[in-house]
């Protein structure tokens, strides 16, 4: 590399693709008579250059950005990932199994709030950080939050609809909210006692029913019925049903079943 005269800059001046801040004699300490140039690269970050090196590549129509090249795509200072926003970076010293080295970081503001959040690059554009941690207690927050319907049937019967689905290893994502227990069976049209103690099964208790069981306990699948329904129908096919039904409306087992009631 030939030496040459440097130029005298101003600050805020654009220099091989970079914005001159300042112009530092020596190194951090101020020893040596090396000249250097503190630059703000397109990213936003801030580094230390030798200004000869700089330069030169800027003499030659080149651009000469930090060393951090995965920012200069799309995590640059004023990006969104989420609900944070990229304001500047820094480098921070970590430990790792081959020693210290010292890793870019972004620094973030939160639409929460919250700032200097610091985050890796990579990490935003993953989307594996998308807050400060906001969304996540957000989402646990509703996740876990029954609507004051802890004690309740309702939640009894969600509850057991989700363990079930998990020792089954069949679908789940229905909510609290979709377990609406009706006044009389939509099946037997018997009246259902949702009063009944936790835990004791009795046939007008309310039960949850999956229309198609493969499908699993799924919006759009399930509907709440009573005990009495859904242990009837909980191992025959609609043709079954039907053959059932027919057979009990012939006379001769009308009055069988009749006889036997009495």
């Amino acid at each position: 590399m030939v030496k040459s005269q440097l130029p005298r800059l101003t600050s805020g001046e654009e220099v091989a693709g970079c914005v001159f801040l300042e112009e530092i004699k020596g190194d951090a300490n101020g020893v040596g008579g090396t000249t250097f140039w503190r630059l703000r690269c397109i990213c936003g970050y801030e580094f230390t250059r030798r200004a000869s090196e700089h330069w030169y590549y800027a003499k030659q129509g080149k651009r000469k950005l930090c060393k951090n090249k995965h920012l200069h795509t799309d995590v640059a200072v004023g990006s969104r990932f989420g609900r944070l926003k990229v304001v500047s970076f820094t480098k921070i010293e970590i430990t790792t199994s081959k020693g210290g080295e010292n890793r870019g970081y972004t620094i973030c503001d939160c639409a929460c709030g919250n700032s200097d959040i610091k985050v890796l690059p990579e990490q935003l554009r993953s989307g594996e950080v998308q807050s400060c941690g906001c969304y996540l207690k957000e989402s646990t927050g509703d996740r876990f939050r029954t609507h004051g319907k802890t004690d309740t049937r309702e939640f009894d019967l969600w509850a057991a609809a989700k363990e079930r689905a998990t020792k089954c290893g069949i679908s789940f994502d229905i909510e609290l909210s979709d377990i609406l227990i009706p006044d009389i069976c939509p099946v037997l049209g018997i009246p259902i006692n949702k009063d009944l103690g936790r835990g004791r099964r009795q046939p007008d208790s309310p039960s949850l029913d999956k229309f198609v069981p493969e499908k699993g306990y799924v919006k759009g699948n399930i509907q709440v019925i009573s005990w009495r329904a859904n242990w009837l129908k909980n191992n025959g096919t609609v043709e079954e049903w039907i053959k059932i039904a027919k057979w009990c409306q012939q006379e001769e087992v009308k009055r069988l079943l009749a006889n036997n009631q009495q």
